[in-house]
């Protein structure tokens, strides 16, 4: 284990969290402004994952699937047509995958939406401190 110098009291930790930088008024402001830029590029980053994924990739194909194969069988079938066992059992694997693939991309972004909340938190502080000391010049 690496040495580690804490820049702050660290009490009980729970869930291997521990933020080891510095408070931001502590820092200079040329490095308040690259955390800031990096800040921001991962925000933007995660704005984008949470969009741009392999889930909405399914989630688009199987929807654009299961279109083409409904608009598919009322062309042969008709509105008044026979439900086979077959075209249920295919009904049934396009909801599960529509169904899964919707929960999955759910997940990402509540994962992106609570990493952007947080990024947002940081840079709201680090912005009032860069404000706070271009005022007092």
């Amino acid at each position: 284990m690496g040495h580690q110098i804490f820049h702050g009291s660290i009490g009980q930790v729970a869930g291997k969290n521990i933020i080891n930088h510095p408070k931001w008024d502590q820092l200079t402001s040329d490095e308040l402004k690259r955390v800031m830029a990096e800040y921001k590029r991962e925000r933007r980053g995660a704005f984008f994952r949470q969009w741009i994924n392999l889930a909405a990739l399914l989630l688009l194909l199987a929807c654009t699937a299961f279109g083409i194969w409904g608009w598919y069988m009322i062309r042969i079938d008709g509105l008044s047509g026979e439900i086979s066992a077959a075209k249920w059992v295919a009904f049934g694997c396009f909801v599960a995958v529509i169904t899964g693939a919707a929960l999955w991309l759910h997940l990402i972004r509540q994962a992106a939406i609570t990493t952007i909340s947080e990024l947002d938190d940081d840079l709201k502080d680090i912005n009032g401190v860069l404000r706070f000391r271009k005022a007092k010049r």
